[in-house]
């Protein structure tokens, strides 16, 4: 029983010993979803540079693209998830934090102007009516006196 895991474990130290500390360091920040520019501007190498990282890392675990080698490595246990969802939380940028909270601040204030723009058209629908009414009484105080519309609109 104790056979597989140790076999795993070494397979683990194999793979991990196989690639050398800055190609975990890639490894690590292609499981976080970061593109080779980002890697590359986040570890201060050469674009190129990232190419080949990645491209060596691909060759050492026998994948062909970026979903086989993270299943790989997870397999493996070169990279964890619960350990990647906090790193993660923790590495928010300060302009991600603020670009957050503008977005919230929008969605608030297309809210607010939702409900006032509800509010609105519910009093002009009230004002409506009421210049509706107040029309009416003007015609019939009108008719009372004895005044038509017609004598209204050609006054001299």
């Amino acid at each position: 029983m104790l056979a597989p895991l140790r076999a795993q474990e070494g397979e683990k130290s194999a793979f991990s010993s196989a690639l050398t500390a800055r190609e975990r360091e890639v490894l690590n920040l292609i499981a976080r979803g970061k593109s080779s520019k980002e890697i590359a501007f986040d570890l201060r190498i050469a674009f190129t540079t990232v190419t080949c990282h990645r491209a060596r890392i691909l060759d050492k675990l026998a994948v062909h693209n970026t979903a086989e080698l993270i299943r790989k490595a997870l397999e493996r246990g070169l990279i964890d998830l619960p350990r990647l969802q906090i790193i993660k939380e923790e590495s928010r940028s300060p302009l991600g934090l603020r670009v957050e909270r503008v977005m919230e601040d929008n969605r608030r204030s297309l809210l607010a102007l939702r409900k006032a723009l509800a509010e609105s058209r519910l009093l002009c629908s009230q004002m409506y009516g009421a210049g509706q009414e107040l029309r009416s009484a003007c015609e019939a105080v009108m008719q009372s006196v004895g005044i038509s519309q017609r004598r209204i609109g050609t006054t001299t």
